[in-house]
Formats: structure tokens, sequence, C-alpha cells
């Protein structure tokens, strides 16, 4: 049992659905896993797209950060999904994180725990 935010958790979800999805290529996949351990769960959202440069990936989770390259730009986006994505993982007190490399796709992952230190 985790204790969470229903709503928030769909958020969290639909967020790193919809980008996996706009990112991907035409007929890419994007595969979602869940994995139950001690402490929680990991949940991963991985797509076939351009991949997030290295030197981008720490920003990525800023307030209006946007993929400097001209594709990430035709896909549109306010550059608030992501930062907000972190902020309900955070709220959680979970953790979220990506593995990319270009030309391979993203993986976005965040844990939730199983206990909470606090309610909300």
């Amino acid at each position: 049992i985790i204790p969470m935010d229903e709503e928030h958790v769909r958020r969290i979800l639909g967020n790193l659905l919809s980008n996996a999805i706009r990112y991907s290529h035409k007929n890419g996949r994007v595969t979602v896993e869940i994995k139950s351990h001690n402490n929680g769960v990991t949940v991963s959202v991985a797509d076939q797209g351009p991949g997030i440069p290295k030197e981008q990936q720490e920003k990525i989770f800023s307030k209006f950060y946007q993929a400097q390259d001209d594709a990430a730009r035709q896909k549109g986006g306010s550059g608030l999904g992501l930062f907000i994505t972190k902020g309900l993982v955070e709220a959680h007190e979970g953790k979220i994180w990506l593995e990319s490399r270009e030309g391979e796709g993203a993986t976005f992952y965040f844990t939730l725990p199983k206990w909470r230190s606090h309610s909300s």
C-alpha cells in the first residue's frame, strides 16, 4: 500500500506519458513499468524519441525549461510539465530522474515510498 493522492499520481503519470508519446517517433513504442520493492514502488516511462542531450538533462525539471533543439520546439508545450511533475513526486516524498542518450529515447523514473513521514 502506497500512501498517495490518487489525482496527483494520475497527473504525474499523465505528464510523463504525454511527453513520451509526444516525443516518440511515428511508430515508436512507449513502455511503462512498475516495480515493487521493500521501500515502495518505482515507475518508469520510456520512449523511443530523439533523447535528451546530456548537457540539458540537469535542467529538464526546471520551471519553463524546454529542450533547445528544433524538434523539441516544434512539439510545443509550456515548459511546466516536468517541473510540476517533480513537485508532485517530491510532495509524496519520492524522487524523479531520467536516463537518456541522444538518438536512443529517454526513460523517466520516479519512486514513491510505502511510508511517509507526515500525512498530507
